[in-house]
């Protein structure tokens, strides 16, 4: 766990400076989300604020991945 957040504003914000720290250089990045198509959007915003030319997709998640992030979660990759 990396952090404690209270709102999605500020777990958004969590994400995208852990993106930094962990050194994406806005290269290709993927977030499946559990029925949340509205935060992986902000996700998305927030990424291509700090790395303009950033190729990011949006998927739902499926099967397996859906049990793990559990509902209104996301799982994002890079």
């Amino acid at each position: 766990m990396k952090g404690k957040t209270r709102g999605s504003k500020k777990a958004v914000k969590m994400l995208v400076a852990s993106m930094q720290e962990k050194g994406f250089r806005g290269d290709k990045a993927s977030i499946s989300h559990c029925d949340n198509f509205a935060l992986a959007e902000t996700l998305k915003k927030s990424i291509l604020e700090v790395w303009k030319n950033a190729e990011i997709e949006i998927l739902p998640t499926r099967g397996l991945c859906s049990y793990y992030a559990e509902r209104g979660g996301m799982i994002i990759s890079y």
